[in-house]
């Protein structure tokens, strides 16, 4: 790999790390697990790099590469009897008073509350942006069923925040 080639890759992984590493948390509600799934993500990309750095958007296959084994580590970790010790987000070096803190630690944990597929379909629509029909492709899911998904967890996090409940699915 040269030098252009690795600093992009380089730029890709930085870009997208935090927003990755969310994700990943909000389907495991572990930061170990989330941050191993991650760089599990990032390796499989570098193996790959050569055929991946000429996609159109080469962070949409590392989502989706992301999402799919995080997914699929949480789906193992339900048939193992494990305590899980760690609830708590991922640390970032984040400004804010006590009232931010408090606030983040409210959505953080409205958001543990919903089911998995909910979270997962909030954690892509919001941190990533993306329209149901793209959530729909990366889940394999039906974008009704996404929308519906997604609807249901607004509903949710409304009442458990104390909020009006957001507008349709775009």
């Amino acid at each position: 790999m040269g030098e252009p080639e690795a600093l992009e890759l380089e730029a890709l992984i930085e870009a997208e790390y935090q927003r990755l590493l969310a994700t990943a948390y909000l389907v495991l509600r572990n930061e170990d697990l989330a941050r191993e799934v991650v760089q599990e993500a990032f390796a499989r990309l570098v193996e790959r790099w050569d055929r991946i750095q000429g996609y159109e958007r080469p962070g949409a296959w590392l989502r989706t590469v992301m999402v799919r084994l995080a997914v699929r580590r949480r789906d193992q970790r339900r048939r193992e009897p494990v305590v899980d010790v760690s609830d708590r987000p991922p640390r970032s070096g984040g400004a804010g008073g006590v009232e931010a803190v408090a606030t983040r630690l409210d959505v953080a944990a409205a958001l543990r509350s919903l089911p998995p597929g909910q979270r997962e379909v909030v954690a892509l629509y919001y941190l990533y942006d993306l329209a149901t029909e793209d959530i729909a492709a990366d889940l394999g899911r039906q974008p009704g069923t996404v929308r519906a998904q997604l609807h249901q967890a607004r509903t949710r996090l409304a009442t458990l925040l104390h909020q009006e409940a957001p507008d349709a699915a775009r």
